[in-house]
């Protein structure tokens, strides 16, 4: 995998209830070149268990299919700088060939390692919004 147009396994978790959020991640998914498929989230009492058991489910499909470098995606995602993430998306995707996930948006709230110009370890991430699975 050289560049984000590699990424043929792309899916968004997106709840029945919000078809305004299943537009908003198409067209945002859409601004990066890149076409997802829908995964009927899981809606429970406790949304945040919700939102981890349909990472989870995502996971287990992934795995169940031998689908390789899968790209995982909250309805809610923002590109803010479209030409910024793909430029730096890409030069990661070039340059590494060894990783296992690549968080492309969360809230990191511990530490973190700058490794190169487009990528940090980070070591405490509490939410996710988007990730690419190797």
């Amino acid at each position: 995998m050289n560049s984000i147009s590699d990424i043929k396994n792309i899916f968004y978790i997106n709840l029945d209830t919000r078809p305004d959020r299943k537009a908003h991640v198409e067209n945002e998914l859409n601004k990066v070149g890149l076409k997802g498929q829908r995964f009927n989230a899981i809606k429970m009492q406790n949304g945040a268990l919700g939102c981890s058991m349909s990472h989870l489910e995502v996971l287990k499909n992934a795995k169940a299919n031998s689908l390789d470098h899968v790209l995982i995606v909250e309805d809610d995602i923002t590109f803010i700088n479209i030409s910024l993430f793909t430029s730096q998306l890409n030069n990661f995707l070039f340059k590494n060939k060894e990783w296992d996930v690549l968080l492309i948006a969360g809230n990191n709230k511990g530490y973190y390692e700058k490794k190169d110009d487009t990528c940090v370890k980070i070591t405490k991430c509490i939410t996710t919004t988007g990730y690419l699975i190797k």
